[in-house]
């Protein structure tokens, strides 16, 4: 059993500060129980997929926007009707363009490790 002798460690796992934590929802069980089994194996968790289907009537270009607010093509010349796939990280962002590059739109990656999310890109 890990000890401290520290008063602030010890003030912020006592018992009344460990019982404030509130009850995980089903979802967030689903990702605590997925990712201590993974490290339990020594497997990296599988990282997002994300799915871009152009449902707009004009040519799509697709960039991926960095930390630093850099935007990285990713797939240019996605044609009405075709979809675009990528492995990606929660909470990265994507940038959708129309042709000419005068609209957009942001996509922020909502999945967690192991799941998929699809956008169907009908305006921006």
């Amino acid at each position: 059993i890990p000890r401290t002798t520290n008063p602030k460690h010890l003030k912020m796992n006592s018992a009344s500060r460990v019982g404030r934590v509130r009850t995980l929802q089903k979802r967030e069980l689903s990702k605590v129980k997925d990712a201590v089994s993974s490290l339990l194996r020594g497997q990296d968790l599988t990282p997002p997929k994300a799915n871009f289907e152009n449902r707009h009537t004009d040519i799509l270009h697709l960039f991926w926007r960095s930390e630093g607010g850099e935007e990285i093509p990713v797939m240019e010349g996605l044609q009405p009707g075709e979809s675009f796939d990528t492995t990606t990280y929660p909470g990265h962002v994507f940038v959708a363009y129309d042709q000419s590059k005068s609209q957009r739109r942001e996509f922020t990656i909502n999945a967690f490790y192991g799941e998929h999310e699809q956008f169907h890109i009908e305006e921006l």
